[in-house]
């Protein structure tokens, strides 16, 4: 054999070269997962402050409903039993207690049925500090506002002279 001919050969331990061999690379770059993590965090910057919104309008809802039910509750124990039941507002308007008594003269532990505490975010308002409900179902009329600062939504939570019940909202 020729001596170019012998040097020109490859050696025989490697493998001809083929682009179909060569390993396949997989993952992100440093650059796109920055790129990534800069459009997460402007979407967060975003979104934030609505979500706070949406979670006050939530907080606002859901105390007007509890608020609603303890009415609803009040009433109906009042019937079921036929002994009057009152709630009482205990100091603040957003707290409230379920007496089995036909005034707020005695808080005693072993006459609350039931205690409603409104977050202090909000804004309480009532028109009677006490809401007595007779053995026929009939009540004090009220009116039970509830609202807050960071959020257009108000709820209003009334009782009629019948003992009927309403929630009604303005948002």
């Amino acid at each position: 054999m020729d001596l170019l001919a012998e040097s020109a050969r490859l050696p025989e331990f490697l493998p001809p070269f083929d682009e179909r061999s060569r390993p396949v690379q997989s993952g992100f770059s440093l650059i796109e997962m920055m790129v990534v993590v800069a459009l997460l965090s402007l979407f967060a910057g975003i979104a934030l402050p609505s979500f706070g919104t949406l979670i006050q309008s939530n907080r606002v809802e859901s105390s007007a409903f509890s608020a609603f039910r303890v009415l609803q509750l009040a009433r109906s124990d009042a019937v079921t039993t036929r002994s009057p039941q009152t709630l009482c507002q205990n100091g603040s308007a957003a707290e409230w207690l379920l007496v089995r008594a036909a005034n707020c003269s005695s808080l005693d532990d072993n006459l609350v049925a039931q205690r409603l505490s409104l977050p202090s975010s909000l804004t309480v308002t009532s028109t009677v500090s006490s809401v007595p409900f007779r053995s026929d179902g009939t009540a004090t009329a009220m009116t039970l506002t509830l609202s807050s600062k960071r959020t257009s939504s108000v709820y209003t939570v009334k009782v009629a002279g019948s003992g009927f019940i309403t929630m009604s909202s303005s948002k």
